[in-house]
């Protein structure tokens, strides 16, 4: 992994959401959303990683952004819901 954390440039501002990759969640995240699916996991380890302050930008993608997001986030760590 080039850096330790994920950056992210918002299009269309000059905002960035910096995050530790997704891969560096502790299994016990991971462990405790399980029975709830990918959805379930990919929030939970989202909101483990990230601060309030990212969590209240994140909150206000677009639904598109949004999904570019959490797709460049897991696969920066080499790493989706799956695996």
């Amino acid at each position: 992994m080039a850096t330790e954390k994920f950056h992210f440039d918002i299009p269309g501002t000059k905002d960035k959401i910096i995050i530790p990759h997704f891969n560096t969640v502790k299994p016990g995240v991971v462990r405790k959303a399980r029975k709830g699916g990918d959805l379930d996991v990919f929030f939970s380890v989202l909101e483990a990683l990230a601060d309030e302050k990212t969590l209240e930008v994140i909150d206000e993608l677009s639904k598109d952004v949004f999904n570019d997001f959490s797709k460049q986030w897991q696969n920066a760590g080499d790493t989706s819901m799956g695996k």
